[in-house]
């Protein structure tokens, strides 16, 4: 599962996405809307704590994530 939300999150992130991968769930931050390589990650055990992490440090709301699909094998 993939989530996704456009908002600038500090003076340089205007991106946010989690992914779940096997064992745990990545954060990523981008600082352009292009599609793009991630410019940072964070790794998160569970989508809860990657959710909540979410919250606390950058004010995203659960009702804020949208769901994308999930990357093709291999990327």
């Amino acid at each position: 599962m993939r989530k996704v939300v456009f908002q600038n999150i500090d003076e340089k992130t205007k991106k946010l996405m989690l992914c779940q991968a096997e064992g745990g769930v990545y954060l990523f931050g981008y600082y352009s809307l292009q599609d793009s390589s991630a410019d940072w990650d964070h790794f998160s055990y569970t989508m809860e704590d990657a959710m909540e992490c979410c919250f606390e440090e950058y004010g995203v709301n659960r009702e804020d994530w949208i769901i994308i699909e999930d990357q093709p094998k291999n990327c």
